[in-house]
């Protein structure tokens, strides 16, 4: 495996995604000022891939080289953000099926996965994303398009609810990336957050596919592959809506907009929290098929 010291962002999630424990955030910083992933025993590593795909910052090559739809400029934000393995979700998925031309995501400002594909980012509160998504679905009904909804905020829960529960024949891919979960200051409890929106999509019987997944391990990345691609099958056949929602940690929002670089014990202890305060609640599975 190489690692691409400058890219990497030092957020530690690909360490525990090692069989053989040969990785750490080693003592030395890049030019963007990250203490960076160093392997302990290179020689040990059998190129597993499995910190690939949990490497948030696209920094680890194993077991291919990258792939030509990736935009290497494009970084995330913070340390350890989730849009960074939900890249490779992307990645994974549009290669197997082989559907770059064939994908058009919609979404709002900062939810840009950096690939070079069909990628309409509208402003960061414009929501005529939506309705143009629909309407772009009814016009071009040979792609497969997918709508890509951040539940950031408290007010999103019921803007989302009511667009999911009015949807009755159309046929795309809702992926609602939810990341309304509030903590303590110590990071103990969950204060708040959390939706039960799909169950309520679910008694509604118009979906043909509904499944909540995270990111928080290489098991939990590969069944949300499989969740995905669900989706999008049901899409090509021509079936009703499916509803993806794919739970994970805003590090940036939870340490209230913290400006300064995050390490990577602040990283794993927020990870930690969420794993024992949402995922336990809202577990990975699916809920209609």
């Amino acid at each position: 495996m190489r690692i691409n010291t400058e890219r990497c962002m030092g957020c530690g999630n690909c360490i525990k995604a090692c069989p053989k424990q040969l990785l750490k955030i080693g003592e030395q910083k890049n030019e963007g000022g990250y203490y960076y992933l160093v392997n302990m025993n290179p020689e040990s590593c059998v190129n597993c891939g499995e910190c690939e795909l949990m490497c948030t910052a696209d920094a680890i090559i194993a077991r291919n080289e990258p792939s030509p739809i990736n935009i290497p400029s494009i970084k995330p934000i913070h340390p350890g953000c989730n849009f960074g393995v939900l890249r490779r979700v992307y990645t994974d998925i549009i290669s197997k099926m082989n559907i770059q031309d064939e994908l058009v995501v919609f979404t709002q400002q900062g939810s840009n996965i950096g690939l070079n594909i069909d990628f309409r980012e509208y402003g960061h509160h414009d929501e005529q994303y939506y309705e143009d998504a629909l309407k772009y679905k009814k016009e071009h009904p040979e792609k497969l398009v997918v709508l890509q909804i951040p539940t950031v905020y408290e007010a999103d829960i019921e803007k989302n609810r009511q667009r999911f529960i009015a949807l009755r024949d159309e046929n795309v891919t809702l992926l609602n990336t939810n990341m309304y979960f509030n903590a303590d200051e110590d990071f103990t409890q969950m204060t708040s957050g959390g939706i039960d929106t799909l169950e309520e999509v679910n008694e509604l019987g118009y979906a043909s596919f509904i499944a909540r997944g995270n990111l928080r391990s290489t098991k939990n990345v590969r069944q949300f592959e499989k969740f995905f691609e669900k989706a999008l099958l049901n899409q090509r056949n021509n079936q009703s809506f499916s509803i993806l929602e794919l739970d994970v940690p805003c590090y940036y929002l939870l340490t209230n907009r913290n400006k300064e670089i995050m390490r990577a014990e602040k990283v794993t202890q927020i990870s930690q929290w969420f794993e024992e305060n949402v995922i336990s609640i809202y577990d990975s599975r699916i809920i209609k098929e």
